[in-house]
């Protein structure tokens, strides 16, 4: 393999990383807002945070944060700023927790 290849690979694999590491960063930030919501977040996001909490634990920063195939491919915290998104997200977990995901 010539050496220009090695460095375009090494750059990639030293950005990936990095973005690696901003996702787990943005994740436990998450994580902490999830554990300690602050009085001015919308009733309707916090009742999603907590429904999530409930239903994954630890992991809920990570459901919350990852884009998901039943939401259009939107990560369902974004999904839940607006009431109406909020309440799909709900609708979202509820199916989960009762093994209906499909």
């Amino acid at each position: 393999m010539a050496t220009g290849s090695n460095d375009v690979i090494q750059k990639i694999l030293t950005d990936l990383e990095a973005v690696r590491a901003t996702e787990k960063d943005l994740l436990l930030r998450l994580a902490a807002l999830i554990d300690h919501q602050p009085l001015d977040m919308p009733q309707h996001l916090a009742e999603v945070c907590i429904q999530a909490k409930d239903e994954f634990g630890l992991d809920a920063a990570a459901f919350l944060g990852t884009p998901n195939p039943k939401l259009h491919g939107q990560m369902p915290l974004l999904v839940a700023r607006e009431p109406q998104g909020a309440q799909e997200v709900k609708d979202l977990l509820a199916r989960i927790a009762y093994g209906v995901y499909s």
